[in-house]
């Protein structure tokens, strides 16, 4: 509750400002960057019965150290040690059930955990994974609202892309709509029905091709965000991205309070030269697209238009986007590069941590492994599968280093 009361109170006082940060990369831990301290899920390590795992989606883990496993449409609850304790959920209509099929997971700063469904339904479970409600989003009147405000039809909406809740009536949405020539990004604060714009800004990495699909056509890059604590939002968008010489470059993070939306930008350099395209995603594409197509088919028109567009947006990207995604841990930002080395023709995951409240690049480092769905108090959760061939949890603790500790 203090670290929620600190951080609103700079939250309540954001200004507009940027900052450039070294371009050094600060620590090279290598095998040192995290070690495995927990699995199970599998026979091979004593699972039984219903928690053996099948087919793993989600993993999380709550405030009293329980690790969470979305398995298909089960929700199954381990103790820290692996031991399964409990399992909810299941297909079926019944309250806490899944009946549309699940297809995106995801947990707020809060703790409370959200499935979203398709046709737009989405269950809400509580901090101690008690079931709360199933909604249909556009039923809730805020959304309904803000689409009527800005005159979006909502047929031309492409997709929900996550939720994070806050509590029954608290909640925030990323959302995106078709809109000539690129897809609208948005997100949106929802407080019992008073909506507040985070974000709503064309998305420039994605090509809107199709209006029979509704969904952009191949993404060369994206704009990540993640919910930190107490309502504030850090987001970075690729198509921000400056490569310069091709040397070294700069990219953006934003930090949003939800509260008043004042705004915080921090600039960082690469820490390695930004990697070129090389013209093998477009052969790929292009085997794919026009390999097995005539000249008599009907739609290949419509195809080679298809291709064209992409050709031609990826010849004014001349690299690849540097940041692919965003997580945290509380009020610390992961921020995920990929360094292509061209030596042995390999890629390695590297990382900037900073710290959201002061702004501050606290590391770089190199990680033997892409760190996975969830990190929380210096450790990270994530799936994975066993030499058996079965799925498994994975706990993995990072060096504290990476803290800055």
């Amino acid at each position: 509750m203090r670290l929620c009361s600190f951080i609103l109170i700079i939250a309540l006082h954001f200004t507009s400002f940027s900052i450039i940060y070294s371009q050094d990369v600060s620590l090279k831990l290598g095998d040192e960057t995290l070690t495995l301290v927990l699995a199970f899920g599998c026979e091979a390590y004593g699972t039984k019965g219903d928690f053996l795992l099948e087919s793993p989606n989600y993993v999380f883990t709550n405030d009293k150290n329980d690790i969470i496993v979305f398995d298909k449409y089960y929700i199954k609850i381990y103790d820290s040690k692996g031991n399964g304790k409990k399992i909810i959920g299941g297909r079926g209509q019944g309250p806490g059930e899944f009946d549309r099929g699940p297809r995106m997971y995801a947990t707020s700063p809060a703790a409370y955990f959200s499935v979203l469904e398709s046709a737009g339904y989405y269950s809400i479970f509580d901090n101690n994974l008690k079931f709360i409600d199933k909604r249909l989003i556009r039923n809730d009147k805020g959304f309904n609202e803000f689409l009527e405000m800005n005159k979006i039809n909502p047929a031309n909406i492409g997709w929900l892309d996550d939720m994070f809740v806050y509590g029954e009536k608290e909640k925030i949405y990323n959302f995106t709509f078709g809109s000539k020539p690129h897809f609208k990004e948005i997100i949106l604060y929802d407080q019992g029905g008073k909506v507040k714009t985070i974000l709503y800004k064309d998305n420039k990495n994605t090509v809107y091709e199709d209006p029979f699909l509704n969904v952009p056509d191949h993404m060369f890059g994206d704009i990540f965000y993640i919910p930190l604590p107490c309502k504030i939002i850090a987001y970075t968008d690729n198509s921000e991205e400056d490569y310069g010489d091709g040397k070294k470059g700069v990219y953006k993070i934003h930090i949003i309070s939800c509260n008043d939306l004042s705004e915080r930008i921090i600039i960082q350099q690469f820490a390695f030269a930004p990697k070129r395209y090389d013209g093998s995603y477009l052969a790929t594409l292009r085997r794919s697209l026009l390999g097995g197509i005539s000249d008599s088919d009907p739609n290949i028109l419509r195809i080679k238009a298809r291709f064209e567009m992409v050709e031609k947006f990826h010849n004014n990207k001349t690299y690849s986007s540097h940041i692919k995604y965003l997580r945290n841990d509380s009020i610390y930002i992961f921020a995920l590069s990929i360094f292509w080395n061209p030596e042995d023709k390999k890629e390695y995951p590297v990382y900037y941590v900073f710290d959201a409240l002061s702004g501050k690049h606290i590391s770089t480092f190199q990680s033997p492994i892409i760190l996975g769905h969830y990190i929380k108090n210096g450790y990270v959760y994530d799936t994975g599968m066993h030499t058996s061939g079965y799925y498994e949890i994975r706990v993995y603790k990072l060096n504290p280093k990476i803290y800055g500790k």
